[in-house]
């Protein structure tokens, strides 16, 4: 260290490096030294003889690093806790199991000191294994992707933005008191008929929840559809072994006159003489046969379905035979048609034209599913063999098309070329109903295991979507004719509405958005909400369950 001072070309520029700046700058004028030159471009050669250039070029596959060993863990302690250490019933588990099906290859002990440890016997062999691991196992680099979950929840609109829909209860209908199994509302929206355990059908006004008529069929209700011919006033209503055509006379007197020019009239079956010793008394013209031979007479002719017609009546009419309550009728009402089976009927469904009807007996095997002409007053069996136990059938609502669902499957049969069109898996255990969408492209399925599937019948035999939100099992289905909107019943007394858009375009798929959870129902015996309607007109929603009520919700705010 010392006290000199610094020189004084330290602080000035180097005469050298100044030379060499100009000798720099000089070239560049002069153009011996180009600054940011481009590479020449030469021409693209290749082998066109070669298959394949990028053969001899590829290069090997990136190396992929090997997994690293996992650490040990409190039970590989030589001193681990006691929760870890095997009991005798569980070292007895380990010894017995098969080595590839224990939870870890060695048993955890316990030592005071770390010199007491004596060497681990499976060392070589977790070495090999290990070799064996690295040599033969392919390796991958899995990348891990940073997406955020919620950017993979699609975007649906809000509820708000996608009204009218049933939201409020408006009115409870009160008289019944079994099980509503079935309902039905007319085609006007004006009227709705329910079917209980009660043995008894009722007819209501639907916006006052006045009970008009009232009968009584001497059975358990299964099913009743209303004719959706809005030309013929006709309720067909499935109990026991037979199905009742009731003429409602809901309609105007044009109506009733095609209605009885449909049903025909009694003078066109067989008359006893008890019937026109009653005839004489009131005009009333009645049949009133045995159910024991009107069964021997259907197994004499060999015949699947017997046919008996009634008449209406003029005044108030009474049967004089008790066990016949069914026959109670009022002014321009009254159950013009019996259609006696070989079997429980369970299902019942109109064609959209009115005139053909189909029933289901799933007992009767062969003839589980027949279809009946009004007009021509004939019964046909499209199906020669049994294919299952038939659950429900539904009629195409533009196309000769009939959809059979049996526990697991729905087919698709073409009644005029009587061939099947499809075959549709559901993935459920047991179909328990069925609801076909009014352009006729989409079926909703519901069944007993809680799920509801949709299908798309020009995509595939495959379900479009399979929902599962209720609690319990789901009793009944239903689209809206004129709204987008579908509903499903369930035991669990809840009745979901959704907003099911179906687009024209054919690359759009249908929007399936959750709108409301109506309640009300009470739960009855492990029983809730056993049937629906919606109105055919407005965005309302008729309900009946295992309680005896029956609930109007409408769309009030």
């Amino acid at each position: 260290m010392g006290n000199d001072l610094e020189p004084k070309s330290r602080f000035l520029p180097s005469k050298w490096e100044r030379m060499k700046v100009i000798k720099i700058m000089k070239g560049i004028k002069e153009g011996r030294i180009k600054l940011d030159q481009e590479p020449e471009k030469k021409p693209e050669v290749y082998q066109m003889w070669f298959d394949d250039d990028q053969a001899q070029t590829r290069k090997g596959p990136a190396n992929v690093q090997a997994p690293k060993m996992p650490l040990p863990g409190h039970i590989e302690s030589y001193n681990p806790p006691d929760e870890y250490l095997f009991s005798k019933e569980e070292r007895r588990a380990w010894e017995e199991a098969e080595p590839e099906d224990r939870e870890t290859n060695f048993m955890p002990k316990k030592f005071k000191s770390l010199r007491e440890v004596c060497g681990y016997g499976g060392f070589v062999r977790e070495r090999f294994e290990r070799c064996l691991d690295l040599y033969l196992a392919p390796r991958v680099n899995k990348r891990k992707l940073n997406i955020d979950p919620e950017s993979l929840v699609p975007e649906l609109p809000k509820p708000q933005d996608l009204r009218p829909f049933p939201n409020t209860l408006e009115l409870v209908f009160k008289g019944h008191t079994g099980r509503i199994r079935s309902l039905a509302v007319d085609p006007y929206g004006q009227y709705v008929a329910s079917g209980s355990d009660d043995f008894t059908v009722r007819i209501w006004e639907l916006e006052t929840a006045r009970c008009l008529h009232v009968y009584n069929v001497g059975a358990v209700v299964h099913k009743l559809s209303w004719n959706p011919n809005k030309d013929h006033q006709l309720l067909a209503v499935a109990a026991a072994k037979k199905v009742f055509i009731i003429a409602t006379g809901t309609g105007s007197a044009d109506q009733t006159e095609l209605t009885n020019a449909l049903v025909g009239d009694a003078n066109d079956s067989i008359q006893t003489s008890n019937e026109k010793a009653d005839s004489a008394d009131g005009d009333v013209q009645v049949v009133d046969e045995d159910e024991a031979s009107v069964e021997a007479d259907a197994l004499k002719k060999k015949v699947p379905v017997t046919w008996r017609f009634y008449s209406g009546t003029k005044d108030k009419h009474k049967s004089k035979k008790t066990e016949r309550p069914w026959l109670e009728r009022r002014v321009g009402t009254g159950i013009r048609v019996v259609l006696h089976h070989t079997s429980d009927v369970k299902d019942v469904t109109w064609h959209y034209k009115g005139d053909y009807l189909s029933t289901v007996a799933p007992g009767a095997g062969a003839g589980a599913v027949l279809i009946h002409q009004l007009s021509k007053r004939k019964t046909q069996n499209p199906f020669q063999k049994s294919v299952g136990q038939v659950q429900c059938v539904l009629f195409h609502p533009s196309k000769p098309f009939f959809f059979h669902a049996t526990q697991r499957h729905v087919r698709v049969y073409n009644l005029v070329k009587q061939s099947i069109v499809k075959k549709l898996s559901s993935g459920v255990k047991w179909i328990s109903s069925m609801a076909v969408h009014p352009n006729g492209d989409h079926l909703l399925v519901g069944s007993y295991d809680r799920r509801l599937c949709w299908f798309d019948l020009d995509l595939s035999s495959r379900p479009f979507k399979t929902l599962k939100y209720h609690e319990k099992a789901v009793r009944d289905v239903s689209f809206h004719a004129k709204y987008p909107l579908m509903a499903s019943a369930s035991d669990d007394g809840t009745i979901h509405i959704f907003h099911a858009m179906v687009y024209s375009d054919l690359m759009k798929n249908p929007l399936i958005v959750p709108l409301k959870i109506l309640r009300g129902h009470e739960v009855s015996g492990g029983l809730g909400v056993m049937a629906l309607a919606f109105h055919p007109v407005l965005p309302w929603v008729v309900t009946g369950g295992a309680d005896g009520s029956i609930r109007l919700f409408q769309n009030i705010h």
